[in-house]
């Protein structure tokens, strides 16, 4: 069973996994360039959230600063807003 495997089935894993961390360092990536936006730029916030999330609906507007771990297994539904 891999880490990843582990995690996802909630067991302990190894959070240091070279499988994890490289999908640590992509959401880290990410949420840096999300978190530095102005919220006036509403297609570039729309696309990062879009590739950082598992399913991301329309309507969605999460308040800045945003912090995950993986970003991959986030599903956020249509016109769903998350504040600080």
């Amino acid at each position: 069973m891999t880490e990843k495997q582990k995690m996802l089935a909630g067991q302990a894993y190894d959070s240091r996994d070279p499988e994890l961390l490289k999908a640590y360092h992509r959401a880290r990536k990410l949420l840096q360039q999300y978190n530095t936006l102005y919220s006036e730029n509403l297609e570039e916030r729309d696309r990062i959230l879009g590739e950082l999330f598992e399913k991301k609906g329309s309507g969605v507007w999460i308040e800045a600063p945003f912090f995950c771990d993986y970003g991959e297994h986030i599903s956020i539904g249509d016109n769903t807003f998350v504040n600080t």
